[in-house]
C-alpha cells in the first residue's frame, strides 16, 4: 500500500524545500488527491498502478533542479542554470537519494548546500562552485561521487557514520592532512578514502602514488598542483592502516605497509568489514 502521507512527512523532515517540488509532482500526478482526499473509488493498489511515484533517479533529478535554482537565486550575478551534462551516473544518483532519505546527507540552511551526519555533523558543503568573473555556476562533480562512497561505507560495509569524517582535515606538522573521507575504527585503526569522478582518473593517480611510496616522501616538498604527491604525503603523515580509492564502479583498496625514510608499500586488501574486527565494531 502506498502510504503517501507518511512518505511526504519523512521527505519533509529530511528534505525541506528541495523536496517541495517532489510534493508538487505528486499533487500534479493526482496521487495525493486520490489517496488523501478520500474521494477516489480506486483501491490503494489500483492507485499505485495508475500513478507513478518518482523513482530514485527521477527524485535526484528533481532535487538537482531545485538546488540549481537555489544556486541561481543566491549567486549574486546573472548566470545560466547549471545542468547535469550527463556526468552523474545513475548508480550515483540512486545512492545519493538513498542517503538523503536516511537523513545522513541533508540540506543546510544556506542555499544549494548540504551537510553530512558524520562524526562532526560536517558542513555546509556547496553543490556548486560560483565564478563571478565568467558569470558561471558549475556543479562540484566530485562531491556527488563522494556522497556515494559514504553511502557504500554505511550500507555495504556496515560502518557507523560516527566513525567517519567527510572532508577530513587536521594539522600534522609540517603540513595538513586533507582527505576526502577519513575513518577511525573503534579498535584504533584508520582508513583514508580518496574519490575520483572516473575509474581512469583513479588508475593514473594510484599508479603515481605507488611510485612515490617506493621512492620515499619528503613531507616538506611543495605539492601544489601535484595531487599524487599530496595524497602520498597524507599517507606518510597520517599513517592510515588502509588506503582506498572510490569511483562509481566501487572501491580499490589497499593495506599500507610502512618502511623507513618516508617509504610505503600499498598491498591490495579489502577494507575491513564489521565482522572481521573481533566484534569491536558492533
Amino acid at each position: 500500500m502506498l502510504n503517501t502521507r507518511n512518505y511526504l512527512n519523512s521527505l519533509k523532515k529530511r528534505g525541506k524545500e528541495p523536496l517541495a517540488r517532489l510534493k508538487r509532482k505528486l499533487v500534479k500526478d493526482g496521487v495525493i488527491k486520490d489517496i488523501l482526499s478520500g474521494q477516489s473509488r480506486k483501491s490503494p493498489k489500483n492507485i499505485m498502478n495508475t500513478h507513478k511515484v518518482p523513482s530514485s533517479i527521477e527524485t535526484f533529478d528533481i532535487l538537482f533542479d531545485e538546488w540549481a535554482k537555489e544556486a541561481i537565486h543566491s549567486a549574486g550575478f546573472p548566470a545560466e542554470e547549471p545542468r547535469q551534462e550527463g556526468r552523474i551516473p545513475e548508480i550515483v544518483k540512486k545512492k545519493i537519494v538513498s542517503l538523503w532519505k536516511m537523513g545522513l546527507c541533508y540540506p543546510d540552511e544556506k542555499p544549494a548546500s548540504f551537510r553530512m551526519a558524520d562524526s562532526k555533523r560536517s558542513g555546509p558543503y556547496q553543490w556548486f562552485s560560483y565564478y563571478p568573473t565568467t558569470q558561471t555556476i558549475t556543479p562540484n562533480w566530485e562531491y556527488f561521487v563522494q556522497i556515494a562512497a559514504f553511502h557504500d561505507l554505511v550500507v555495504e560495509y556496515g560502518y557507523n557514520p560516527s566513525w567517519m569524517k567527510f572532508e577530513y582535515s587536521e594539522p600534522v606538522p609540517p603540513g595538513w592532512l586533507d582527505v576526502n573521507i577519513g575513518i577511525k575504527f573503534p579498535d584504533g585503526r584508520k582508513a583514508f578514502v580518496e574519490v575520483e569522478e572516473r575509474k581512469d582518473q583513479w588508475e593514473v593517480l594510484i599508479s603515481a602514488i605507488k611510485s612515490i611510496g617506493v621512492s620515499g616522501v619528503d613531507l616538506k616538498a611543495l605539492d601544489r598542483g601535484k595531487p599524487s604527491l599530496r595524497k602520498a604525503k597524507n599517507i606518510v603523515a597520517g599513517r592510515p592502516d588502509f588506503f582506498a580509492g572510490y569511483f562509481p564502479d566501487g572501491f580499490d583498496s589497499f593495506r599500507v605497509r610502512y618502511e623507513s625514510e618516508g617509504r610505503f608499500i600499498l598491498e591490495p586488501a579489502r577494507l575491513p568489514g564489521v565482522q572481521t574486527l573481533n566484534g569491536k565494531l558492533r
